[in-house]
């Protein structure tokens, strides 16, 4: 019997129903040979291909069951697929994870990270951005912004403490620090530019919960809890070097940790100071910057993390300041891991944070064993953004930008000695500056556009950490640090 033109014809009246099946033209030739083999003699008739089309049907939607199942038997996190669990935790994954990432998938719920999505609202959609603080805040605000600016840039630094005198630092004494400007000349002709404000959503912690809610433990059956979600999920690896994968479900973040239990710590069996000294890292111990990126790297490349929206890697050396300095660098601490900051870049513009530092993924690097230990913010990037009117006076944003920026310098009366610090052309950037809602008790993230001002010179044996000094260019902001600059006695900057 000649079956191609009536398995062709076949062929044809399921494209008409479904145009896609095209895609699987080799999988439907295969189906359909199948089941004719089972029957060879069965004569080729109109009501045999009603039957054999009515079976093709039902091969293909167990096809696609299939072919489901599989892309659900791990978490919606590529990385993942590289976890090995300890048997309990096999069952637990089971029970719990597998059908739950089934469950949210039906469900369309996404839980990718780092996927941007800016979405325009009218001006001032966010209302006021001054944050309302709790009454009572005031006196620890005057306490805690004495110890504001660069890295104790104005901070009380006193006597050497205990700790200082351990790791071979001289003895600070009481410092100011003076803010002078070297660039060009500013030209701001926008009025308003805007603010972005990240997107909560529970969503997904609200999806989660409603599948663990149909489980009956036995001892407590779960679905009598009502309105339920899960804020956070805590997966560990039981493997030498192993990590520990945290899910925030409420700030739809994660980071990957060190399991501390199964990373070899020779150094907790001490018991004594010569059985600790063996152990401390020396100068020699600390790799080159190249190679600890390309330790950040290789894990971020395992990981498949997508870094789309970051900058390069940069080592962040914080520490080797202080050895610089040290009168003894035999004494000097050498930090048993060191961060590698990925920059997050929105709209071509770099994000810092508050402290003039670049932030974004932190990848931290274990020097000791040569491994990454971790990274963080892995965080969903779902932002509203809104324009707000910016200070355009470029005589007031260099005048703030002089008394030590968003994180201004408290002046010490008693002060025994003054240090310069130059400041270069600006550089517009966004940062990262938390909002506080007293009546709704939460903070809510923005990114504001802000002038970066980069230090060009600092005096050397002095402890200054900051990089940059950062002025935020909306006007409520501005007027909002100004107000409690007051309270710690820091004047308010006039036009």
């Amino acid at each position: 019997m000649n079956r191609k033109q009536p398995i062709e014809k076949i062929l044809k009246d399921l494209y008409l129903i479904d145009p896609e099946l095209k895609n699987y033209e080799k999988d439907l030739l295969e189906i359909i040979n199948k089941i004719l083999s089972s029957r060879p003699n069965t004569k080729f008739d109109e009501k045999f291909a009603r039957s054999l089309k009515k079976e093709i049907m039902g091969e293909i939607k167990k096809m696609e069951r299939r072919k489901k199942e599989n892309a659900w038997q791990f978490f919606n996190f590529n990385f993942m697929k590289k976890f090995s669990y300890a048997p309990a935790g096999i069952i637990i994954l089971l029970l719990l994870i597998i059908p739950a990432a089934y469950y949210l998938t039906k469900k369309n719920i996404n839980l990718a990270y780092d996927t941007l999505k800016i979405t325009r609202v009218e001006e001032k959609a966010f209302g006021s951005l001054q944050s309302e603080s709790p009454a009572g805040d005031e006196p620890a605000l005057a306490e805690t912004a004495k110890g504001l600016g660069g890295g104790g840039g104005g901070a009380p630094v006193g006597e050497a403490s205990a700790q200082d005198t351990a790791v071979g630092l001289p003895a600070p004494g009481w410092v100011n620090y003076n803010y002078i400007y070297k660039g060009d000349d500013l030209v701001i002709t926008e009025t308003a530019m805007e603010v972005l404000k990240k997107v909560k959503d529970s969503s997904s912690g609200k999806e989660f919960a409603k599948y663990i809610s149909k489980l009956n433990l036995g001892s407590i059956d779960l679905g009598r809890f009502k309105n339920t979600t899960i804020n956070n999920l805590d997966i560990t690896e039981d493997r030498e070097f192993g990590y520990s994968l945290y899910l925030n479900l409420v700030e739809n973040s994660m980071s990957i940790n060190t399991n501390w239990n199964k990373w070899p710590r020779p150094e907790a069996e001490c018991r004594d100071e010569k059985c600790l000294e063996q152990y401390r890292l020396k100068i020699e111990d600390m790799p080159a910057d190249e190679e600890i990126i390309t330790i950040a790297d290789d894990f971020i490349k395992e990981y498949d993390i997508d870094m789309k929206n970051y900058g390069p890697g940069q080592v962040w050396d914080y520490w080797r300041q202080n050895y610089e300095i040290a009168p003894d660098k035999s004494l000097a601490y050498i930090p048993e891991t060191v961060p590698v900051i990925y920059p997050l870049i929105i709209n071509g513009q770099i994000i810092y944070d508050e402290s003039g530092n670049k932030t974004g993924l932190t990848v931290e690097v274990n020097i000791r064993h040569k491994k990454a230990a971790g990274i963080r913010d892995i965080t969903s990037r779902n932002y509203i953004s809104s324009n707000y009117e910016i200070e355009n006076s470029s005589e007031k944003i260099i005048a703030i930008a002089k008394k030590g920026g968003l994180r201004q310098t408290f002046k010490y009366p008693e002060a025994t000695k003054t240090i310069d610090i130059e400041l270069g052309t600006p550089t517009l950037g966004l940062i990262k500056y938390y909002q506080y809602n007293r009546d709704k008790m939460e903070s809510s993230e923005l990114l504001v556009p802000a002038y970066i001002f980069p230090i060009t010179d600092i005096p050397e044996e002095t402890y200054f950490y900051q990089e940059n000094i950062v002025v935020p260019l909306v006007k409520e902001i501005i007027a909002e640090r100004e107000s409690s600059n007051n309270l710690i006695g820091i004047p308010e900057t006039k036009q």
